[in-house]
């Protein structure tokens, strides 16, 4: 029988691996939070700016829908109106940083504000494409 000795790292070890599991159950409990925040916080800005109107400086309108999380950053879900080739009105969904530069670009506008902006707006997108 051969005989096998207790290594006088053992109980380091354990009080090791003890310790790394403390941590790695505090680091699951600030995951947990940092999540709940996240939540929280977009619920906020959504709350905030759902439905708020914008003109970006380029001259285009839209609006807001929704402020979500993603990879530890907050983004607005939004859209822009556009005049097709046909004069079809659409919305083009776009996805923008909360605190980025692009949003820096955008002004917010009261509903009566963007109905003169979309009337301005349509009617001057409809004479350029009429006269392509």
């Amino acid at each position: 029988m051969i005989s096998i000795f207790i290594s006088p790292y053992d109980r380091e070890l354990d009080e090791c691996l003890n310790s790394q599991n403390e941590l790695e159950e505090k680091l699951d409990a600030e995951r947990k939070r940092k999540n709940a925040l996240f939540a929280k916080m977009e619920s906020f800005y959504t709350d905030r700016f759902k439905e708020s109107y914008f003109k970006s400086r380029e001259g285009k309108i839209g609006q807001i829908s929704y402020v979500y999380a993603k990879e530890g950053k907050l983004f607005v879900h939004l859209y822009f109106l556009e005049i097709t080739a046909n004069s079809k009105l659409i919305k083009k969904y776009n996805n923008i940083e909360l605190f980025g530069k692009e949003m820096e670009k955008l002004t917010e506008l009261t509903e009566a504000e963007y109905q003169g902006e979309f009337f301005a707006y349509v009617n001057k997108r409809i004479r350029i494409v009429e006269t392509e």
